[in-house]
């Protein structure tokens, strides 16, 4: 096998009787197409070399043994070994995704020849878009391994799936707008707590005042260990130029001098656990305005990058 070191042994005699550890001497040639390299060499009646697990079903090895009795007379004999052969599916869910072993990609199903113990080089497509449907989105591999990673064949044939589903639903960095310009804050906030419900499953703000005077709060119906809710309170649209944001240290909206929105002002929540979900509150230490907002949700896990959560 590939990667895993190969014993050799031999015994000599003459008519004289058994010769002396020196007058056996080994060599070990790897052999790839015409080319051919020394890669050990040995005295004695014992040696070993390690097949390189990077080469494939196209390298042998000659091992060459040479044999010299002290009046000079001497013997070769050889034999050339080579790896076993074993094929790696690279399967996809659904087929047709693009594969690639080795910085070639094709369409899976794809089936590779291979060595046993050969170290190869797996990667699959972030997406993958099947003809006539939808785009999806890698799920990862069947054996859990990085969108990219390495695999070893074993002495046995082996098939791995890259696995693709719809892509999921977005409190990463969702966003939440009126759909008209409220007379009051508590009114935008309303009109909020129904989208929340429809496009943002696994959170929601508090119906049917989602903000009081001075916080915004609801519940988060999972959440990774340790993670945490941040809220951000636009005004305005992403559509209109000078929009801005909510800023919960002096309780007073960013000045809109710049087109865009540029960075939002994130307001870190309180999160406590109630009855299997979590509740949080966003302090905003002032109340808003009357007027049209759009908020920013997003979710952190313990080491501060966004999650996602699948559509119910």
């Amino acid at each position: 096998m590939l990667g895993s070191p190969v014993a050799l042994s031999a015994t000599a005699t003459d008519e004289d009787g058994p010769l002396e550890d020196g007058a056996l001497r080994w060599t070990v040639l790897r052999r790839t197409g015409d080319a051919a390299e020394t890669v050990a060499t040995a005295t004695g009646p014992q040696a070993s070399f390690t097949p390189d697990p990077a080469r494939g079903l196209g390298t042998t090895y000659e091992i060459r043994l040479e044999v010299v009795d002290p009046d000079g007379l001497g013997h070769r004999s050889s034999v050339t070994v080579g790896p076993t052969p074993v094929t790696i599916t690279l399967d996809g869910d659904p087929q047709g995704a693009p594969v690639t072993v080795d910085g070639t990609t094709a369409p899976s199903p794809r089936t590779v020849d291979a060595a046993a113990g050969q170290r190869l080089r797996i990667a699959a497509a972030d997406a993958f878009t099947p003809a006539g449907g939808t785009e999806l989105v890698l799920d990862g591999w069947s054996d859990g391994g990085a969108p990219e990673h390495e695999v070893v064949a074993g002495e046995s044939d082996l098939v791995l799936t890259a696995r693709y589903r719809a892509p999921q639903g977005g409190i990463g960095e969702a966003l939440l707008e009126t759909g008209s310009e409220p007379a009051s804050g508590m009114t935008a906030g309303i009109a909020q707590a129904v989208v929340a419900e429809r496009r943002l499953p696994a959170l929601r703000f508090d119906p049917p005042n989602p903000f009081g005077p001075r916080t915004l709060s609801g519940l988060l119906r999972e959440a990774p260990a340790g993670g945490r809710v941040e809220i951000a309170v636009r005004r305005g649209s992403a559509r209109r130029a000078g929009c801005s944001w909510w800023v919960a240290r002096n309780a007073r909206f960013t000045r809109a001098s710049k087109p865009g929105c540029g960075a939002p002002r994130w307001i870190p929540a309180q999160m406590r656990r109630t009855r299997g979900a979590l509740r949080w509150v966003a302090r905003l230490r002032g109340t808003l305005p009357a007027g049209s907002y759009a908020f920013v949700v997003r979710v952190l896990d313990a080491d501060g990058r966004p999650v996602d959560f699948e559509k119910a």
